[in-house]
């Protein structure tokens, strides 16, 4: 059994899982809350500016591909430019990026469609935002960035007995051999 106490209050009593469960539905709507008011580009008048993001679905399982796309616009010819995705989570904790230039990708052309692969996701449930940032090829110059423009939730499987196939901060690839 659990009891949630919230600045003195009783906010509920129960089971251990769903008083968890209805304080992470409560911490994530009050970010989602936060990050709408924050949802703005940093740059209107900017060379790139970010168009459109966009999740390939609002719910997944772990294990589930998990694809972003990102549309741009041109206002000037722009050339070796990078793209970069921050994922946080429901505490607004980075928990992993992708960059184009930390992957030693540059571009020289106008792309106007991005799309981010996430193969086999190792996130843990809950919550997650995603902001994207377009920069110069050396990442010190923003042409653009939206903070918590979208996001997606973590959906946890369950094993055959009902339990939770993975718990803690991170899930491993892992095999057992015997």
């Amino acid at each position: 059994r659990a009891i949630w106490i919230d600045g003195g209050e009783i906010k509920m009593i129960g089971q251990a899982d769903e008083v968890s469960l209805a304080y992470q539905d409560y911490v994530n709507e009050e970010i989602k809350n936060i990050h709408e008011e924050t949802n703005v580009s940093i740059n209107h008048e900017a060379k790139i500016a970010i168009k459109e993001v966009k999740m390939s679905k609002d719910y997944y399982s772990i294990d589930e591909d998990i694809s972003i796309s990102i549309d741009l616009v041109f206002k000037e010819q722009i050339t070796n430019y990078g793209v970069g995705v921050i994922i946080f989570n429901f505490s607004g904790e980075i928990v992993t990026l992708f960059n184009t230039v930390r992957d030693d990708i540059y571009f020289d052309k106008m792309y106007t469609r991005f799309k981010l692969h996430i193969p086999q996701n190792d996130f843990m449930r809950g919550k997650y935002y995603v902001s994207v940032v377009i920069s110069d090829e050396l990442s010190l110059f923003p042409y653009d960035r939206k903070d918590f423009v979208c996001s997606f939730e973590i959906i946890m499987k369950k094993n055959r007995s009902g339990i939770p196939i993975a718990d803690g901060m991170f899930r491993s690839k892992h095999r057992w051999e015997f």
